[in-house]
């Protein structure tokens, strides 16, 4: 049985802890990006390419990129910097540097996240493609990496306020 005491320190704890969590990048989190998109792919072990469609895109105020995420148990910084070096990120309209190619904003521990950084920004919609720079599955890819723990990958539209 709690006393009063008991249930206040419990409470302040729980306070803290939602502090220090609210607290964190929202970017960090995947599953924010999903529920404020419902734009996502997964990079399926036996394809070397995967598209998807992003709707919104601003400045209709809906997304401003995409995010890559890999499943809780392989979170590292290096092994987002291994899959980066290894894979192309590409949209349907050109860059403010004039390429299809979108480049990374961020890499981190959490995710890579790649702006769309339209040279117009009249643009509604896109497809964007995920594919591997050497024609390799994705799965290969994967199995030569440093990770420990079997890979999955997430990829999925990332609001503006989130990115």
């Amino acid at each position: 049985m709690m006393t009063g005491k008991t249930k206040t320190a419990l409470q302040c704890g729980l306070l803290s802890l939602a502090g220090v969590v609210s607290a964190l990048p929202v970017s960090a989190n995947p599953a924010e990006w999903l529920k404020s998109s419902g734009d996502f792919a997964t990079l399926h072990r036996d394809a070397s390419e995967v598209t998807f469609f992003v709707n919104n895109v601003y400045p209709m105020g809906g997304n401003c990129g995409v995010g890559i995420a890999f499943n809780k148990t392989n979170r590292h910084e290096r092994y987002y910097r291994e899959l980066q070096a290894q894979i192309k990120v590409e949209s349907t309209h050109l860059t403010s540097s004039g390429a299809y190619e979108l480049h990374p904003s961020s890499i981190s521990r959490h995710s890579i996240l790649y702006p769309f950084n339209y040279a117009s920004s009249r643009h509604y919609d896109t497809h964007v493609t995920i594919s591997t720079k050497d024609g390799n599955t994705f799965g290969e890819l994967f199995k030569a990496m440093s990770v420990y723990y079997d890979i999955h990958v997430l990829v999925s539209a990332v609001s503006c306020e989130q990115l």
